[in-house]
């Protein structure tokens, strides 16, 4: 089954309201006493917030994806398990100079100002990987 883009799972939060978030949250109160004592309004407005920023990063993380080169997008996944520039060299059948490249090439793609900046841009791109962006997964 073909997972939903950003765009599309944007557009739905952005077509959810506060009486649609109040249906959930009812329907959850019926199967647990997680809400008993909880402010439903303030609870529903929590949770359109959350999902409006998480659907925000989402589409944010696609965009970023898309600068992205099919072989950076595979030094992306080494790089969140924690390989050295060496390790990804050897994995990737290529020079440390390389993989080098790449990663200065991801910076500069996505504002990053550094390996660890880098780290966290990426991690973020694991939400908006899917198969809609043409390199699958980062692993």
């Amino acid at each position: 089954m073909h997972h939903p883009s950003a765009a599309a799972i944007h557009a739905l939060v952005e077509a959810v309201d506060a009486s649609d978030m109040h249906l959930v949250l009812q329907r959850v109160g019926e199967k647990s006493d997680v809400l008993v004592g909880v402010d439903a309004q303030a609870m529903a407005q929590a949770l359109l917030a959350l999902l409006k920023q998480a659907a925000d990063a989402n589409v944010q993380a696609e965009r970023v994806a898309l600068k992205l080169t099919r072989r950076e997008r595979e030094v992306a996944g080494l790089l969140v398990v924690g390989m050295s520039n060496a390790n990804m060299a050897l994995e990737l059948g290529c020079t440390e100079r390389t993989v080098r490249a790449h990663l200065e090439n991801m910076q500069r793609k996505t504002g990053a100002a550094n390996r660890t900046a880098l780290l966290s841009v990426v991690r973020g791109l694991n939400i908006g990987f899917s198969a809609n962006i043409g390199g699958g997964n980062i692993r």
